[in-house]
């Protein structure tokens, strides 16, 4: 039940009840589709594709809703204000919570997980243009299954989404430089919720979506 995300937001009732009834069960999806493959019930694929694209979508919903960038205005190319794009909601998100202390390398996963993830296979299939990145999206495989080759055990799952601590082995969920990365599926599941507990205890992101949503606006973006 992603306890560890719930009770981040557990001082806020009306955001807890936003992410109990409409983000937890998303992400719950993610966590059942990392058991995948399940070779002995012919489940065969591991969902990396859709996995990375349902986590790609909730932190695009969440930018929107519970998160609000500083700034939300910009000029367009004639000077004049105008609201910014999803796309600058999402990337801000990314880089204001994902779980690296470099700057740079947050605005760095902003872009890949935007440009080359999100906007990839929401358009077009996940085809890249050939001079652009270089993405290999992949699962790591449980060391504890019955069955070799099957995705993560129950415990593992739980292992990522509780631990107070990011696990031993957990490493980031992108990874690479230059035009050359990767998304480790499993991995980057562990980066989200971990953004979620952040915004989660960031108090002026909080109040402002506590006051939102009390006036009934869920999504900030007209």
């Amino acid at each position: 039940m992603l306890q560890r995300v719930l009770d981040a937001f557990r001082p806020h009732r009306l955001v807890y009840d936003f992410v109990f009834n409409h983000v937890r069960i998303q992400f719950e999806d993610i966590g059942a589709m990392l058991r995948l493959p399940m070779q002995t019930h012919g489940l065969n694929n591991g969902c990396n594709f859709a996995s990375a694209s349902v986590i790609c979508n909730l932190i695009s919903g969440v930018s929107v809703t519970i998160f609000q960038p500083a700034v939300i205005q910009k000029p367009d190319k004639h000077g004049d204000m105008q609201m910014i794009g999803s796309g600058d909601a999402f990337k801000e998100f990314v880089k204001a919570f994902y779980p690296d202390p470099s700057a740079q390398r947050r605005s760095d996963v902003a872009d890949v997980l935007y440009k080359q993830l999100r906007n990839a296979f929401a358009h077009a299939l996940g085809v890249l243009r050939s001079d652009t990145y270089q993405l290999e999206i992949k699962k790591v495989l449980s060391t504890n299954a019955v069955t070799p080759g099957d995705g993560l055990t129950q415990a593992e799952v739980a292992a990522i989404e509780e631990s107070p601590q990011r696990p031993s082995g957990i490493s980031p969920g992108v990874q690479g430089s230059g035009n050359q990365w990767e998304i480790i599926v499993d991995f980057l599941y562990r980066d989200a919720l971990d953004m979620m507990v952040s915004l989660a205890h960031d108090t002026t992101q909080m109040q402002q979506a506590e006051a939102r949503f009390q006036a009934g606006t869920y999504v900030w973006r007209p």
